[in-house]
């Protein structure tokens, strides 16, 4: 019952429903690389100095 109402939720055919999946998964990515980009910017490019560690 509850799986069944779960696919319905996530394969369903309609339009908003894989959209707004479609959005959120765009966030995630969004996100991920806007997390590895500031990381690697904060670490590498312009590291912190030893006395504040």
């Amino acid at each position: 019952m509850v799986l069944q109402a779960l696919s319905n939720i996530f394969y369903s055919p309609n339009i908003w429903q894989n959209r707004l999946l479609d959005e959120i998964g765009l966030l995630i990515v969004v996100g991920g690389v806007a997390a590895v980009t500031i990381h690697f910017v904060v670490r590498h490019i312009r590291p912190p100095i030893k006395e504040e560690h």
